[in-house]
């Protein structure tokens, strides 16, 4: 299995058109970067570590749209992976909503409508996944606090597998400990 791992973009909204921000210019390029990176390694996944944008409250509508135009180019070639984190996540908590009959647990965050884009997963609670035999992964989205996450994470692997841990979080809040 081979990933691409991109972490901490930090979108900006733009201040003026998008079409003369020097940093909207600056994500185009390394969209373009990972781009050829796809075509020259062939990853089976791509995996964004979060911070896709910079401020949950003032990205615009365009500034979401270009980059959702740019997230389903890409999952077309390749299963696109988002771990939310802070500078996406728009309150850091889960939500019960009541739609109809039935009640919706959401996380309100930037990422969230990716999560209904063919071939793109969005992790916004943890989540342990196998990958392959014998191979387990706990994806972990920001938290003010951590530590639930963590240990949540560890008692959902399967016994006896390979461990991986990728996330969005501080480890000066946490701490990290290989139980024999």
């Amino acid at each position: 299995m081979k990933a691409l791992l991109v972490g901490d973009l930090h979108t900006d909204n733009s201040k003026s058109s998008i079409a003369n921000s020097d940093s909207f210019h600056e994500v185009f390029k390394t969209f373009d970067l990972i781009k050829e990176s796809l075509i020259k390694y062939r990853p089976d996944f791509i995996i964004f570590f979060g911070d896709v944008f910079n401020a949950p409250y003032s990205i615009t509508s365009p500034v979401l749209t270009i980059i959702g135009e740019i997230i389903a180019e890409i999952a077309m070639d390749v299963t696109v992976i988002f771990i939310v984190g802070n500078h996406d996540d728009v309150d850091d908590k889960t939500s019960s909503v009541k739609i109809g009959d039935r009640y919706l647990k959401i996380r309100a965050s930037l990422l969230a409508p990716f999560s209904h884009y063919p071939n793109v997963i969005v992790f916004d609670s943890p989540k342990v996944i196998k990958i392959q035999s014998g191979v387990e992964v706990a994806f972990i989205p920001y938290s003010t606090n951590i530590m639930p996450s963590l240990e949540s994470a560890a008692t959902k692997f399967t016994a006896g597998c390979k461990r991986i841990l990728m996330g969005h979080f501080d480890m000066k809040q946490s701490y990290y400990m290989i139980k024999s």
